[in-house]
């Protein structure tokens, strides 16, 4: 790899172990959970225990990771380290606890356990389009607003290129070009977390 390609952000954590590099990367993480697990309705106190929890074990484990190869992996690994916390922090959790929980963090577990329930495809979903948002949100300054629309247009509402480019002013060409530059970007910085 020659100087000028940037590690992803999950090489460099693993391979740098630079403050810089953990700082985005638990920033990343740790808002993806905690806006996860808000949506699925846990207290505050709940979610803070089990950010912490998933962000001390990331920190511990993160070198111990070896993609497959397969689409999802990262994600996935992610979602049963959360599905792991989650049952730990249940367990901790006293009889008279448990009852007034407005949520069953067993049952939650299991489920995110379970690569086909519909809790884990909700947790998919979520962890891609947040990734997705959160890696152009930091793409976005290197690129004109027009490319940047023609891009989310295209790859993320599903408009087909000739619409775009008949919305914008551009050439079917143009937009294509926008669009191979950003998903080149994107791939750049993101690696594996965005598969």
């Amino acid at each position: 790899m020659n100087q000028n390609t940037r590690l992803s952000l999950l090489e460099e954590v693993q391979s740098d172990h630079s403050q810089e590099a953990w700082a985005q990367f638990s920033a990343i993480y740790g808002e993806l959970i905690s806006i996860w697990l808000s949506r699925e309705g846990l207290q505050q106190a709940d979610i803070d225990d089990l950010k912490q929890e998933v962000l001390s074990t990331l920190v511990r484990e993160i070198d111990a990771f070896h993609h497959n190869g397969r689409v999802g992996a990262f994600r996935c690994w992610l979602r049963r380290i959360v599905s792991n916390r989650v049952n730990r922090l249940w367990q901790k959790k006293s009889r008279e606890q448990k009852s007034v929980s407005p949520v069953n963090l067993e049952q939650m577990a299991l489920q995110l356990e379970d690569d086909s329930s519909r809790l884990s495809l909700v947790w998919d979903q979520f962890h891609n389009e947040f990734v997705l948002h959160r890696l152009l949100r930091q793409i976005r300054p290197r690129f004109s607003e027009t490319h940047m629309q023609a891009f989310e247009k295209i790859s993320i509402e599903g408009k087909c290129v000739a619409t775009v480019a008949s919305e914008l002013g551009m050439t079917t060409g143009a937009v294509r070009v926008a669009q191979h530059r950003i998903l080149k970007a994107l791939r750049e910085i993101a690696g594996v977390m965005a598969d």
